[in-house]
């Protein structure tokens, strides 16, 4: 559902006659971020780790797709996150259980509306408010005394969020992006929050290339066990103008 909304937004984002009327771009790029999933079981927290080194070795990594659209001071984003981490290796100890191997499914999307309140000759700052939509899937199988077992946890969740965006030209086609936000307060994570920097440069009027580093950190306590994710590396990616 959540992937099926992101692929509605770059619909509307991408049609021609919103295009038209606005400064659209589309971003596709690759994530290798070190990765630790941690959820509640009957025996204890489990937490699944993937370093940068194991996912390139595994050819593992996060997708990473952006759409952007600007109309005078007014911002559009849409932002999705897809990770499939598997460990079977970097997993707590637990007592009575010999080994735990942790398949996870996490889906991410964030939206987005931004308003320019201050500019100079060669950038903007905006501020903005929006929504993180999450799902996570983790299957989980136990090997203790007591036998082996297997189970599935997952849960989906909504956060608000405030956010901030500077971009800035640094000169000769060169380009820079910094974003930030904070969200969860309690509604759906008791806290989120992420970081972006990206340098970027135009190989022609419509096609640029980006490359930089992002960090992203949920950390959700509900009803049937908390779930806490935290997402970080570097970040390399194309970028088409509309």
């Amino acid at each position: 559902m959540r992937l099926a909304l992101s692929v509605a937004a770059i619909s509307v984002l991408c049609g021609p006659s919103f295009a038209q009327d606005w400064d659209v771009s589309a971003a596709i790029y690759g994530w290798g971020p070190d990765t630790s999933a941690t959820v509640d079981t009957p025996f204890g927290p489990v937490t699944g780790e993937l370093s940068f080194s194991d996912a390139w070795e595994a050819l593992d990594f996060a997708f990473m797709g952006t759409i952007t659209a600007d109309r005078g001071r007014l911002g559009l984003i849409a932002d999705t996150v897809f990770l499939n981490l598997s460990d079977d290796r970097g997993v707590e100890a637990l007592p009575a259980v010999n080994s735990v191997a942790v398949d996870s499914r996490i889906g991410i999307t964030s939206l987005y509306a931004t308003w320019q309140i201050a500019s100079n000759a060669s950038g903007r700052f905006d501020l903005g408010a929006g929504v993180r939509f999450y799902t996570t899937d983790s299957d989980i199988a136990v090997d203790s005394i007591a036998g082996p077992m297997d189970f599935s946890i997952g849960d989906d969740w909504v956060d608000p969020l405030i956010a901030v965006r500077y971009r800035t030209d640094l000169g000769r086609d060169w380009y820079a992006t910094l974003f930030a936000d904070v969200g969860g307060f309690g509604v759906g994570s008791e806290q989120s929050w992420q970081a972006l920097a990206l340098v970027g440069y135009r190989v022609t009027d419509r096609f640029s290339v980006e490359a930089g580093y992002r960090m992203l950190q949920s950390d959700r306590i509900a009803a049937n066990g908390s779930i806490d994710v935290e997402m970080s590396g570097p970040a390399i990616g194309l970028r088409w103008q509309f």
